[in-house]
């Protein structure tokens, strides 16, 4: 009895840790329903609700996504707060998955410390903030669930392990299409750091099937012109130097760029690859060249993994402003890799160094880095509450006669609900929106 409660209780410390810190840093926020909220809600009042499950988002299919947005919507209508909670939630669970899998390979205290860090990454600030960005929690989330698995698996191989990783993965790519390439970084992970060799093939076939169950629902319910939506020419043309740039910046540069604070930065095409450069310079060698063997084999698995992301999405993205690869919620993956990175780096150093002294250069580091990093999640924080409440202000002028935030159409058809923050949204569909939200709250 008292081994099992001293195991239980750091994870429940650790997990509340987690789920305070992001409540904490959208404490007294004020936000409002922004960018791809108004596409959903205007799909949740105007469809049915089997037709927005299975409908297509662009390129991406989510329909488990979907389900979870739907109940959360009726769960909260107008109340925004509601939503991010929501999802500051799913941050600290996300982070404690990753402290669970850093723990596995670099130990509990720099497992908790660069936990913390993720916790508190600014990437967070485009999912905590915009509500519809729960589809990458929830992907994320998935995704560390079917990894854990797949290691467990790998050293105690038994069909409940097994099965759980199937579902897991199947969830992780039902909840955004981006994720579909992590059941090949799962595949990797097995392949490269499993040791028998029947539980690698079986985690393969079962990431396989998961696959086939994926396409067929894809194809069934989407059809295959969605798939190239983004890129006309995906279909017909081999990618050239400008899709290996894309996987350049996404798997390498930008996950050191939100490391190192560079979201606060302007031009960041050009401090990516100057940030990420010296991540990798200063990481990579010390790694390599020092590491031992399974050190090194977690690192390969690491750079692997965070080009692997972007195969599919740069496939269809590529063609569109580099900075694309950049966005803040591919970084909700690609920073485990980065941050894994640091860690068995410090490993190393540790083991040539005066392992003091190494602890100490850590601790001063994770403190830098977990400081800028609240620095730019606060900071990120005043634009989406501009932004929010620029919106608020245009809602609840529906009713009443055209104001400032409002403005006619170019050719005078249409009156623009908020051009500023969504220049495509009219007032005729803000007033269906608000009239469904404000139904569902009467009916409860």
């Amino acid at each position: 009895m008292t081994l099992k409660t001293t195991v239980k209780l750091p994870s429940l410390v650790v997990l509340s840790v987690f789920l305070a810190i992001p409540l904490l840093l959208t404490w007294r926020a004020r936000l409002f329903f922004v960018i791809d909220d108004w596409s959903a809600l205007l799909h949740l009042a105007n469809y049915p609700l089997w037709r927005y499950l299975v409908q297509t988002d662009a390129e991406q299919w989510f329909p488990f996504f979907h389900l979870c947005y739907y109940l959360l919507i009726q769960l909260s209508g107008e109340n925004y707060q509601i939503l991010v909670t929501a999802n500051c939630l799913g941050t600290g669970v996300n982070a404690f998955l990753v402290y669970l899998f850093l723990r596995r390979h670099l130990g509990q205290g720099p497992g908790f410390i660069l936990g913390l860090i993720y916790c508190a990454a600014v990437v967070h600030g485009a999912v905590i903030w915009h509500a519809y960005n729960l589809c990458y929690l929830l992907a994320f989330g998935f995704f560390m669930g079917a990894l854990l698995l797949a290691d467990d698996y790998l050293a105690h191989p038994t069909g409940g392990r097994l099965a759980g990783l199937g579902v897991c993965a199947l969830l992780a790519i039902l909840s955004h299409s981006f994720a579909i390439m992590s059941l090949a970084v799962i595949l990797l992970y097995a392949f490269l750091l499993g040791e028998d060799k029947t539980a690698r093939w079986r985690v393969g076939l079962v990431l396989g099937l998961v696959y086939l169950i994926f396409a067929a629902g894809y194809v069934t319910f989407a059809g295959v012109t969605p798939a190239s939506s983004q890129n006309r020419q995906i279909l017909s043309q081999l990618p050239g130097l400008s899709y290996v740039r894309y996987l350049f910046y996404g798997g390498f540069f930008f996950p050191f760029y939100f490391l190192l604070g560079g979201t606060i930065m302007a031009h960041k095409l050009l401090y990516a690859p100057i940030l990420g450069g010296v991540g990798l310079m200063v990481l990579l060698p010390l790694i390599f060249l020092k590491g031992e063997f399974r050190t090194k084999r977690m690192a390969l698995w690491v750079l692997l993994a965070n080009v692997t992301f972007f195969l599919l999405v740069g496939l269809a993205r590529h063609q569109m402003t580099i900075s694309q690869a950049g966005s803040l919620r591919y970084g909700v993956f690609t920073l485990l890799g980065a941050l894994l990175l640091g860690g068995l780096a410090w490993q190393t150093l540790k083991r040539l160094w005066q392992p003091q002294w190494a602890r100490r250069l850590g601790c001063l580091l994770a403190g830098v880095v977990l400081a800028v990093q609240v620095g730019a999640s606060l900071h990120l924080k005043k634009d989406y509450e501009r932004e929010g409440e620029m919106v608020r202000i245009a809602y609840q002028s529906l009713e009443k006669e055209a104001t400032g935030a409002t403005v006619r159409e170019a050719g005078g058809a249409r009156e623009l609900f908020c051009p500023l923050t969504h220049p495509w949204l009219t007032r005729g569909q803000a007033l269906t929106i608000r009239r469904y939200l404000r139904a569902e709250q009467s009916e409860r």
